[in-house]
């Protein structure tokens, strides 16, 4: 496994930072998975479009 470098300057160490993502992973793929999911997505992808075609 490869070093990532930290882009934060995060007190939590990264042991409960992964032990935290092992925990919430799961619900976040069967939501993004499901329909209302897979709905939430695709209008975020229409605004981020949206937005990279009108830039401040």
């Amino acid at each position: 496994m490869t070093q990532r470098k930290k882009q934060y300057h995060s007190k939590i160490p990264d042991y409960e930072l992964e032990a935290i993502a092992r925990c919430l992973l799961p619900d976040m793929q069967s939501y993004f998975e499901s329909d209302e999911g897979k709905r939430a997505f695709a209008e975020w992808q229409a605004q981020q479009q949206k937005q990279g075609d009108n830039p401040k």
